[in-house]
């Protein structure tokens, strides 16, 4: 019985480890499926499009004809791929190198309060007009004892206290929709303005909270992408590889 088991067991492992040449190609018995297990190397993690541009040079310097057939790639989280021709056996491309953009992004769609707000405003936005002045209506709203705030759907009126004595009032309208830069792609580009829904809310007691929403539909990520392949061009990008979006 023992015997039985072990001559059993053998040929399950001398079926397993079996390989099957046909046709240029390497089949397993088990399904038959063709064994196609291709040593890739690591990719190269890059965190500049100049460091991306660099890479590629290098590899053309120092390799013959591997960058035929290449290409590079712009994904939708807006990562530049540099992808090699594709493997004679699996057809499959190899990732060669990326380059994506390492950053803290704002928590866009959701209420901060208005300090919160004051400091990333300040640290993850272009400071443009439009930010300047939402940083000095932020100011305001952060020192004060409360606000009142009216919306008649176009435009938000705050009434702020300016002090501890409610008898000094002044009224601040902002805009519902406002033009603002975010950090959100590589710093060698300008960064993308976008039209975002600002949202105020609070009371007296509490005070205000302030809400950035993203109003375009994720249209920013088009422009960004052709932005980032016109600055891979202009860091002069080796011209014979295309570059895709």
């Amino acid at each position: 019985m023992m015997e039985a088991q072990v001559i059993k067991e053998l040929e399950r492992l001398i079926t397993e480890n079996q390989k099957i040449e046909h046709d240029n190609q390497v089949f397993v018995p088990i399904g038959y499926m063709p064994l196609r297990w291709i040593d890739r190397p690591d990719p190269i993690h890059l965190s500049t499009l100049r460091s991306f541009v660099d890479f590629v040079d290098e590899v053309n310097r120092t390799t013959d004809n591997m960058l035929s057939n290449c290409a590079v790639l712009i994904t939708d989280d807006l990562t530049v791929q540099l992808l090699s021709a594709p493997h004679v056996v699996d057809k499959k491309r190899t990732l060669l190198a990326e380059a994506k953009f390492d950053y803290k992004p704002y928590p866009f769609d959701r209420f901060l309060s208005s300090e919160e707000f004051a400091i990333l405003l300040q640290t993850r936005f272009v400071i443009t007009d439009n930010a300047k002045g939402l940083i000095a209506i932020t100011r305001k709203l952060q020192i004060e004892d409360g606000v009142e705030l009216t919306d008649d759907g176009m435009a938000q009126k705050v009434t702020i206290k300016k002090g501890i004595s409610a008898a000094s009032m002044a009224n601040e309208v902002v805009p519902s929709f406002i033009k603002l830069a975010p950090y959100r792609i590589f710093p060698e580009c300008d960064q993308i303005e976008t039209i975002f829904l600002l949202r105020l809310s609070g009371n007296k007691e509490d005070g205000a909270n302030v809400g950035l929403f993203e109003a375009d539909g994720g249209i920013w990520k088009v422009h960004a992408k052709e932005v980032i392949r016109k600055k891979l061009q202009d860091l002069n990008i080796n011209s014979d590889i295309p570059v895709y979006c």
